[in-house]
C-alpha cells in the first residue's frame, strides 16, 4: 500500500532529475564564460605593467649610474649591471628577448638614453630619457615588434612615436 509519506520518500532517495542537473551545469558553463575573459584580461594587464616596471627600474639604474659618471656624456654599457643586478643589460643593436633583459642605447652626444624590454606577447615596452633637457622622460610601446625586433637603437630612427605614457 502505497501512502503519500512513502511515495515522497522514494521520491527523495532517487536523487536529481536529469533537468536539474542540466540547470546546474548550464549555470556553471555561463559563469565561467563571464570569468575566463576577464581573468585572462587582469593577467595581461598584470604582465603589462610588470614589463613596464622593469623599464622603470632600468631607467631608475641608468640615472644612478649616470650621476656617477658625470652624467650620459661619459656613460657607457659597463656602468648598468652594477646598479640593477637582477636585470640583463644588452648594447642597444641586440634585441631584447625578455621581460628582464634590456637593451640600451647610450647617445652621449645628445644625453639620451633609451631603453626596451620584450613582453611575452611580442610587445616591445620602450623609455627614452633626455638628461637636462625637455621633453624629459618619455614613453612607447610597439606592438608585436618581433619582426624589428625589440632594441633601444628602435627608438632612434624615428620610426616610433613617443608619448607621456604607454
Amino acid at each position: 500500500m502505497n501512502t503519500p509519506d512513502t511515495h515522497a520518500r522514494q521520491r527523495a532517495e532517487n536523487g536529481f532529475s536529469l533537468v536539474e542537473l542540466m540547470m546546474v551545469v548550464l549555470i556553471i558553463v555561463v559563469l565561467m564564460a563571464i570569468a575566463v575573459p576577464t581573468f585572462m584580461s587582469a593577467r595581461d594587464t598584470a604582465r603589462d605593467r610588470a614589463v613596464g616596471q622593469n623599464v622603470r627600474n632600468a631607467l631608475t639604474a641608468v640615472r644612478a649610474a649616470g650621476s656617477d659618471t658625470g652624467g650620459y656624456k661619459e656613460m657607457v654599457h659597463a656602468d648598468l649591471p652594477i646598479n640593477e643586478p637582477q636585470l640583463q643589460w644588452m648594447t642597444g643593436d641586440t634585441p631584447s628577448i625578455s621581460p628582464i633583459s634590456m637593451s640600451v642605447t647610450i647617445d652621449n652626444a645628445n644625453q639620451v638614453v633609451t631603453i626596451a624590454a620584450l613582453h611575452e606577447t611580442g610587445d616591445c615596452f620602450l623609455i627614452r630619457d633626455w638628461a637636462n633637457q625637455a621633453p624629459g622622460v618619455q614613453f612607447a610601446k610597439i606592438e608585436r615588434a618581433s619582426l624589428l625586433g625589440c632594441k633601444g637603437d628602435i627608438g632612434v630612427n624615428g620610426a616610433v612615436t613617443w608619448s607621456d605614457g604607454w
